[in-house]
């Protein structure tokens, strides 16, 4: 006869509810696999919200210049209005800074 199961704590479903939101499970050569889910806004991937949202000195001051010329294209080209207006999320997702050695640390 088998062993009947057990019911998990609430510790170990709180863990495993964080678990299954943090990780997703893919096959890799055949086998199962737990990889770390891509970061998302809003339900959306990051590029893709940067590519909806960002206005155009935003993706200039960020270095976006492929989604630039992108938007571009497709100005000429009639597909998007010239008067479409862009909300400025700066504030909401930067990129990180680039650490320059200071004067102290350039001499040692």
């Amino acid at each position: 006869m088998a062993k009947p199961k057990k019911k998990l704590t609430a510790a170990q479903r709180a863990a495993r509810k964080k678990r299954k939101a943090e990780f997703m499970t893919v096959f890799m050569n055949g086998r199962q696999v737990r990889v770390r889910r891509p970061p998302t806004v809003d339900g959306i991937p990051v590029e893709e919200f940067i590519r909806q949202n960002a206005d155009p000195i935003w993706l200039h001051q960020h270095g976006y210049w492929e989604i630039l010329h992108e938007r571009e294209m497709a100005e000429r080209v009639g597909v998007i209005p010239q008067s479409t207006q862009y909300q400025c999320f700066a504030s909401c997702w930067q990129r990180p800074k680039r650490q320059f050695p200071t004067a102290n640390q350039a001499n040692r």
